[in-house]
């Protein structure tokens, strides 16, 4: 135990690399585990245009809020690694690393060795940092700068030498370059610089003028911003004081997590409050800058959010993870000196919360929108002669960047549906065998839903499908096809209906977490004649997914708008054959193995008609097997 204890006092120097490849590990770790999400596909998209373009397109903040600066290393990335999910998240991922260095080293400039490798490994095993590491957007990239900036400036008024302040200039401009609360550093430093009074002689006077060299940087794109802030909408609602101080430690100590479990951050709000006031008590000036790095950022975060733009929210806080990470450094760093015990006591508290936090981020219900299974979905399903419509326009770029097929995707949907033209906007559907509808964020330009009220109207439904903040509908353009004759017949139900047409899936999971939890569904497919003069009023049809004692463990869905529904069998001609689709919910707990899809049609009564099929019961179908996983 004392080697042990040696060990975490002295710090070998394999130690900090020991965090960093921690840190690398869990930001491998899953690193592809959720799919990109819009606003990942956005910057995706944004990196693939030329540089030139690039940089003219985002530097006027117009078509999107946030500057250039990580769209162009992301350019450059893509330009050497491709585009692909792990390619871009990769370049995240080892930004995330380079931050667990960053906050050692910081942590160590401000309380020692020991505490700053406490402090680097509680931002390795982070499930805050690590779920922004993951990530194809600019955030982490703003940690890495503007925390590498703050350090730049410290040794600067500590020493002087030239490099650390052209070091400063550089990370702190890029950080306002990054995303524009990087210019939140800027008034900090500027106090940071003022409270030097004492240090190096005419380090005051050198960080004056860097800071405010840093501030002309920034000058051109803050009036910009300025500008363009009026004219941004966000979905975030205006913060309070209470959900400043409640939402913050939950976001930086656990990410996100179900209701109930919040209080798991309050452990490290009470570290953290500890280093701080020993860090007062035994050096004011570091002291004070650690709680003013938390303070200032954040009463600026809330500022701006309730004055101008309500940005607060997890992605606009990590530019304090830094100092708070130290600060809780510094507090078990505190027990460490008072009982070692203590210290080791909440060390293991602290990485045991960020494990609890670490759980939810790799669980399907905490991610955002799944376009990689819709796009797979639609891979499967969607045939030829098909089309797809995404709403609002935007969500075809998440889509497409996953969706490889030949079906064209229409998106004429970027501003508010006005009624009278989505038909002129839709024309093409009518050329279409399916029409599948893809919507997330629908309520943003269709509140009222009005473009899935007109497909529906005209189109009966064949299946919908929800992976995580995506709707899937596929709405049946074409169902009824014209036939000399009589067609020929799988089975005869009654002498009224003959099913030309069968077709289920073949495989089905019994518990689904992406398209519909908690259950699997069989997609069931069929067409039908009616035939010549028979009564077919009231007729539905009925389908089970049996095992072979006859057990029933999946039973149809009923849903609004199906064809049978939306165009009733009494109306059918003989001389057409028409198709349609449903889906079999399966039992959650069904065991794997193999089993049945029956189909019966019911006439009013609810009575089975008889079938008249070679090798089948008298009162049913066997559409075919499918196996449960």
């Amino acid at each position: 135990m004392k080697r042990l204890l040696a060990m975490v006092h002295l710090g070998p120097h394999w130690l900090p690399a020991t965090i960093g490849c921690l840190g690398l590990l869990l930001r491998l770790v899953g690193l592809t585990f959720h799919s990109l999400w819009l606003d990942e596909a956005v910057a995706v998209r944004w990196a693939r245009l030329p540089f030139g373009e690039l940089l003219a397109r985002t530097a006027t903040l117009r078509e999107d809020s946030h500057p250039p600066l990580y769209y162009l290393t992301l350019h450059g990335w893509i330009r050497l690694f491709g585009d692909g999910e792990g390619a871009v998240r990769l370049w995240s991922a080892l930004l995330g690393v380079a931050l667990v260095g960053i906050i050692y080293a910081l942590g160590k400039e401000l309380g020692g060795r020991r505490t700053g490798l406490l402090a680097g490994l509680l931002a390795a095993v982070s499930p805050y940092l690590i779920w922004y590491s993951q990530e194809v957007r600019m955030y982490m990239l703003l940690a890495v700068l503007s925390a590498a900036g703050f350090y730049c400036l410290w040794r600067a008024l500590d020493d002087g030498r030239l490099r650390w302040w052209i070091g400063y200039l550089l990370l702190t401009t890029g950080a306002a370059y990054t995303q524009i609360i990087g210019a939140f550093m800027l008034p900090l430093e500027l106090l940071i610089v003022l409270m030097s009074f004492g240090q190096r002689r005419g380090a005051v006077r050198q960080g004056l003028v860097a800071v405010g060299m840093a501030t002309l940087g920034f000058l051109p794109l803050a009036l910009i911003a300025w500008q363009s802030s009026a004219a941004t909408s966000t979905e975030r609602a205006v913060p309070t004081v209470g959900s400043l101080l409640t939402g913050t430690p939950v976001f930086l100590f656990l990410r996100q997590v179900p209701q109930g479990w919040q209080g798991l951050a309050l452990p490290g709000v009470l570290l953290a409050v500890l280093g701080v006031a020993t860090s007062l008590r035994g050096d004011v000036r570091r002291g004070l800058s650690i709680a003013l790095s938390i303070i200032v950022l954040l009463t600026l975060n809330y500022v701006l959010s309730v004055w101008r733009l309500p940005i607060f929210g997890a992605p606009y806080i990590i530019i304090v993870a830094a100092p708070v990470l130290v600060a809780v450094a510094l507090g078990i760093d505190a027990l460490w000196r008072w009982r070692w015990q203590a210290g080791m006591a909440a060390l293991v508290v602290m990485v045991a919360v960020s494990g609890v936090g670490l759980r939810f981020d790799w669980e399907r219900s905490m991610g955002k929108e799944d376009w990689r299974a819709a796009a797979r979905y639609l891979g499967e399903y969607a045939g030829r002669g098909d089309c797809i419509v995404a709403l609002p326009d935007y969500a075809s770029i998440p889509l497409t960047y996953y969706y490889r097929g030949d079906i064209p995707v229409i998106a004429p949907f970027g501003a508010t549906v006005q009624h009278d033209a989505i038909g002129p906007a839709l024309a093409q559907v009518a050329t279409c065998q399916t029409v599948w509808l893809v919507a997330s964020h629908a309520e943003q330009v269709d509140p009222q839903g009005s473009v899935r009220a007109w497909l529906m109207q005209r189109y009966p439904v064949l299946t919908e499908q929800y992976p995580r903040g995506v709707e899937i509908r596929a709405l049946a353009v074409r169902y009824r096809y014209a036939v000399q004759g009589q067609a020929a017949a799988l089975a005869g139900f009654g002498e009224r209906l003959n099913l030309v047409a069968a077709q289920a899936d073949t495989v089905v999971v019994a518990r689904d977490e992406i398209y519909h939890p908690p259950s699997g569904w069989v997609h069931v497919r069929l067409a039908w004649q009616v035939l010549p003069g028979a009564d077919v009023s009231g007729l539905r049809v009925q389908l089970h997914v049996v095992d072979k004692l006859g057990q029933v463990w999946g039973d149809r869905l009923t849903r609004p708008g199906e064809v049978w529904q939306f165009y009733p069998p009494q109306r059918w001609q003989s001389n057409e054959i028409v198709g349609d689709a449903y889906d079999v919910n399966m039992n959650p707990i069904t065991p794997r193995g193999r089993y049945r899809v029956e189909l019966q049609v019911l006439d009013s009564n609810g009575r089975a008609l008889p079938v008249n099929a070679e090798g089948m019961p008298p009162d049913r179908f066997f559409v075919g097997d499918v196996e449960v996983r």
